[in-house]
């Protein structure tokens, strides 16, 4: 890759972690419509530069309705421990949409 994306690619991640704060701190004063906005402003630069999205930004979004998810505020999270593993489930509490996360015990 040459050295021109690279500094593409790492400017629109620094931009989108920006957004991805800005709409964070929108949910918690209550407003979502705009916090959903920044999101899908994020995503869209990522995806325009092909940039990879940060594992727990990805977790932090709902792939439904594009809202930063919250414990508390716009999601549930629920931890179920099996023999073999542990699962994470996250709700979201605005669209419904479930994200199940495994690990497993080692």
């Amino acid at each position: 890759m040459s050295r021109r994306k690279r500094l593409i690619r790492d400017l629109a991640r620094q931009r989108a972690l920006y957004l991805i704060d800005l709409a964070e701190q929108e949910v918690r004063r209550g407003n979502v419509s705009l916090s959903r906005k920044y999101c899908e402003l994020a995503l869209a630069i990522l995806r325009r530069t092909r940039a990879k999205i940060p594992k727990y930004v990805k977790r932090k979004i709902c792939k439904k309705c594009h809202v930063i998810l919250i414990p508390g505020l716009t999601s549930v999270t629920r931890i179920k421990g099996f023999r073999r593993s542990i699962r994470i489930i996250t709700r979201c509490k605005v669209c419904g949409w479930v994200h199940r996360l495994m690990f497993r015990k080692r």
